[in-house]
């Protein structure tokens, strides 16, 4: 399984295309917050993409989740911007709400 992860587009509709447009052939597209305008002009572009994404901090006002658990070939993975839990501080926190998920990868952006 191919996962193409990116995060923090903050406006660049052509960056998350240039990424989708050289990765066609991913399974998953996963953005970690920060890109709510652009993921929904990629999904109304590629309907036929599997694209998760996340609420990050410049999200304003956004009713997309703040964490996304994606179960794939055997891996629990959790998907978070990762504001929300002080990442920036350290991953401490993060690791344990990914614990406590029963996730054993964790993905986070909001760092740049």
């Amino acid at each position: 399984m191919r996962i193409i992860v990116m995060s923090d587009s903050h406006g660049s509709a052509y960056a998350v295309e240039k990424i989708i447009e050289r990765n066609m052939s991913a399974d998953i597209f996963v953005h970690l917050g920060d890109g709510e305008r652009e993921i929904g002009i990629m999904q109304d572009k590629y309907p036929h993409l599997d694209i998760r994404f996340v609420c990050g901090n410049c999200d304003y006002n956004s009713m997309l989740p703040p964490v996304q658990i994606i179960d794939a070939d055997g891996a629990r993975i959790l998907c978070t911007h990762g504001h929300r839990y002080y990442v920036k501080n350290g991953t401490e926190t993060l690791r344990s709400i990914a614990r406590d998920n029963g996730c054993n990868i964790a993905l986070f952006g909001h760092t740049h």
